[in-house]
């Protein structure tokens, strides 16, 4: 496993609650210059989301889909709807059936995504350990890097600006009715 130790030093420190001080293609322009052929070309397909064998993209991936997946069908029985066999076969660990009970009862729509934003990064610490100059460290990044590009979206400006344009589309389907 290669050590970067250079790279891992210069890039900055990332907090959830936090703006993000670098952005994704940046983060992946000095990426490219660092980084072995092998090494890059994992990153690049793992923040671009394309299959990779990796073992922390594997994990975290699996980790990621299992707690969605688990949200889905929740979601179809609160809501009374016909279980998809395909959800209906599938079982999760107990920590995912609580986690996705826990983010199920929040009132608050973005109190729930916030905490499962929490629950991905704290996945990623998990998974790259102390392997603060190595790969995974750099991966786990740029992972996170991903969730914060999601939570800075989170903005009462860009809520707001969504809120009335559903409105505006319900109020012109209610009265062409």
């Amino acid at each position: 496993m290669a050590s970067y130790y250079y790279f891992a030093t210069t890039l900055p420190l990332l907090r959830l609650h936090q703006k993000s001080p670098i952005t994704v293609e940046l983060f992946k322009a000095q990426a490219e210059k660092h980084l072995n052929s092998r090494d890059w070309k994992t990153l690049k397909s793992g923040l671009s989301g394309t299959p990779s064998k990796h073992a922390l993209l594997t994990s975290y991936r699996s980790y990621a889909s299992a707690l969605n997946t688990a949200l889905a069908r929740k979601r179809q029985v609160r809501l009374g709807f016909a279980i998809d066999e395909d959800l209906h076969r599938q079982t999760f660990p107990k920590e995912i059936e609580t986690v996705t009970d826990e983010l199920l009862e929040r009132s608050d729509p973005l109190e729930a995504e916030m905490q499962f934003i929490t629950l991905l990064w704290k996945r990623i610490d998990r998974l790259v350990g102390m392997k603060v100059f190595e790969f995974d460290a750099l991966l786990g990044y740029g992972l996170k890097l991903l969730l914060l590009e999601r939570v800075n979206i989170f903005t009462q400006e860009v809520g707001q600006a969504t809120f009335e344009t559903l409105l505006g589309t319900l109020r012109s389907e209610i009265d062409q009715m």
